[in-house]
């Protein structure tokens, strides 16, 4: 995602078959997901692209180009919001895809990770043709809340591709006492734990159970939750 790699990551990933997604830098940011309009800026982020594109073109793992990651508008057409991808419509994008077909001619273009027509698939939509490429979910809450209703959802899945879905999982006991600091490791609440998303921790869910289990212990059992709870999601997601 938008990160241009090493020239070695190119041919790391030739030599063991694997294939790159490349995007360019652009990414949503939760309370901004509308790509750059400002005409300025598009001309900036052309010479980067064309960069991009040159240093990198010649690599046999290079799958595709995308626009960016999770580049995306409101259901009915507004510039906030999410639920609906943008596409080659949009200016910025149409400059990528440009760039592409100008310098790259023949690899394929994306305009956005996922690229729809919508950006998450939903139960209640399966069926309705809008599950192409899409998003997620990303655990409990994002469309099931329990194992059973996982089995359920991905047993029902219309979606051609899934190019992102995940599970929330927490480290080992090594690695969070390792990079802990002088930061309490228990409850997941403290600045350790929401340097990034606090819906990553499942603590709105786990809260009531470890209420009044003493600290280390009550942290065992938090990873051992979590990653039996991660191991068993992905394995029914990557079956499906």
């Amino acid at each position: 995602g938008a990160y241009l790699e090493r020239e070695a990551f190119y041919r790391h990933c030739a030599e063991a078959g694997l294939l790159v997604w490349q995007e360019f830098p652009l990414s949503s940011s939760g309370p901004e997901n509308w790509p750059p309009e400002d005409a300025g800026v598009i001309e900036a982020l052309r010479e980067i692209a064309v960069s991009y594109v040159r240093r990198r073109r010649s690599h046999v793992s290079l799958l595709l180009w995308c626009g960016g990651n999770e580049l995306q508008g409101s259901l009915d057409g507004g510039k906030r919001g999410a639920g609906k991808p943008v596409d080659c419509s949009h200016p910025c994008i149409a400059m990528l895809r440009d760039v592409v077909q100008t310098e790259d001619p023949g690899r394929r273009f994306l305009p956005t990770s996922s690229s729809g027509p919508r950006f998450t698939a939903d139960a209640k939509d399966f069926g309705k043709g809008l599950h192409h490429d899409v998003h997620g979910p990303w655990g409990f809450g994002g469309g099931y809340n329990s194992i059973d209703e996982c089995r359920q959802y991905w047993q029902q899945d219309d979606a051609l591709f899934r190019s992102e879905t995940g599970m929330p999982g927490a480290s080992s006991l090594a690695i969070i006492q390792k990079y802990a600091g002088l930061e309490p490791v228990w409850p997941p609440t403290t600045p350790l734990w929401m340097h990034n998303c606090s819906c990553w921790t499942q603590w709105e869910r786990l809260a009531a159970p470890l209420k009044d289990v003493p600290a280390d212990e009550a942290l065992r059992r938090y990873v051992e939750i979590t990653q039996g709870e991660q191991a068993t999601v992905l394995s029914i997601a990557a079956q499906a």
